[in-house]
């Protein structure tokens, strides 16, 4: 008798003649087209399919047998492919081994350093990249493919920021979206009510206040960002400031501060021009310059970085030099009947004059600040004083702490 026996391709098959009683024969084989000579041998290997056939002779009594036959099958080996895949970061692959032809088949895989084994499927996914590789058994046949193998890239999904700018009411400001690599990116706005949606553009003008919310895609990988939001600002322009009190000085006064307010967080900036373009200090208050004049001061009010429309002060300065008469007619007849000391009040707001006799006694004092509404009418305690001399201490009370004084003289017609 004759096996049958069966191999893969790229293998060999072992055929053997076994006789049905012992002794020792001579083999003559009958080969298929193709296949090497074997010789006068009971066993041999090969990988032509086909029929072999012998006929043995027993060497002692020289009978043959009949020609008994058996048949080497050569089974196909399998082949496989397995796809590419291309995925972005953050999602799997679906990784699907194909074999060539319909059967039954196991799987046997190598993956890359990290990736799970998916043991014995077909088919799976993986967020691991890489080469994957598979070998296939047919389970009729046990015959093996050569390796298939595929390749898993994993895109980075793309990144980006988007500025927060800000802007004074009226001024357009720029929105603009910056991925954080290189590439070709394709731009989704989504832009706040009563904004124009700017299209497929990383950059683009605005006037409206809101959120501005962008998702980039790159086209070479189709990866995507997160959404990103930036913030348009747009402040208000302030009011113009309450501007400090119109004042009227004399030049030998101390002049007072101006005082200006406003909103809560203002910055305040002093101009001496009405075009604004010679600023002269910062803050809420304002010393004028001591020159005979008049002066006006500007000033803005900037609150969030932008700047309000000015207000203006004036200032005015006067020489108010004083007269102090050296004599005067309280003679009742309307004319000169007081001692008028011109531009006292005006001159030196805190003044204070004093009248004495020659022996030294006070005769009059005047409401500090306040002569010209009670001047000295040349009596005392409301009995009118004699023709003659009397003294006088008139104190300015002025920075410099200085007094006039002097002889004024009553006369009477």
């Amino acid at each position: 008798t004759v096996n049958s026996p069966s191999a893969c391709q790229g293998s060999n098959a072992t055929v053997t003649a076994t006789p049905g009683s012992a002794g020792t024969y001579n083999y003559a084989w009958t080969i298929p087209a193709g296949a090497t000579a074997v010789g006068n041998t009971g066993s041999f290997s090969t990988n032509t399919a086909g029929t072999y056939s012998v006929i043995i002779t027993d060497q002692t009594t020289s009978c043959s047998s009949s020609s008994a036959s058996g048949m080497v099958t050569m089974n196909p080996n399998p082949t496989v492919t397995v796809n590419d895949a291309s995925i972005c970061s953050g999602n799997s692959a679906s990784l699907t081994a194909t074999p060539g032809s319909a059967s039954s088949y196991d799987y046997s895989w190598t993956i890359p350093a990290g990736a799970t084994n998916p043991g014995n499927v077909s088919s799976f996914n993986t967020s691991t990249p890489g080469v994957y590789a598979v070998v296939i058994t047919d389970q009729g046949t046990g015959c093996s493919s050569a390796s298939g193998a595929g390749n898993v890239t994993v895109n980075p999904s793309p990144t980006v920021t988007v500025n927060n700018p800000t802007a004074c009411f009226g001024n357009p400001l720029t929105m603009t979206a910056t991925a954080g690599s290189a590439g070709t990116f394709d731009y989704a706005w989504t832009v706040p009510s009563g904004a124009t949606n700017p299209g497929n553009v990383n950059s683009f003008t605005t006037s409206t206040s809101g959120t501005y919310s962008v998702v980039i895609t790159n086209q070479a990988t189709g990866c995507s960002s997160n959404t990103v939001n930036g913030v348009v600002t747009i402040n208000p322009i302030p009011a113009a400031p309450n501007a400090g009190t119109d004042a009227t000085y004399c030049s030998t006064w101390t002049l007072v501060p101006m005082t200006v307010s406003g909103s809560g967080n203002a910055t305040f900036t002093w101009y001496a021009d009405a075009a604004l373009s010679n600023a002269i200090g910062n803050g809420s208050q304002l010393t004028p310059q001591n020159v005979i004049g008049t002066t006006v001061y500007y000033v803005t009010q900037t609150v969030n970085g932008c700047v309000s429309p000015s207000n203006m002060v004036t200032i005015i300065v006067e020489g108010c030099e004083i007269t102090i008469p050296t004599a005067f007619t309280p003679d009742n007849d309307g004319v000169n009947d007081f001692w008028e000391i011109v531009d006292l009040d005006n001159a030196y707001p805190n003044n204070q004059v004093t009248v004495f006799n020659r022996w030294g006694n006070m005769l009059y004092q005047s409401p500090k600040g306040a002569y010209s509404s009670d001047p000295w009418k040349g009596f005392y305690n409301n009995n009118a004083l004699p023709v003659g001399s009397y003294y006088y201490i008139i104190d300015l009370n002025d920075d410099k702490g200085e007094t006039k004084k002097g002889i004024v003289t009553i006369i009477k017609n």
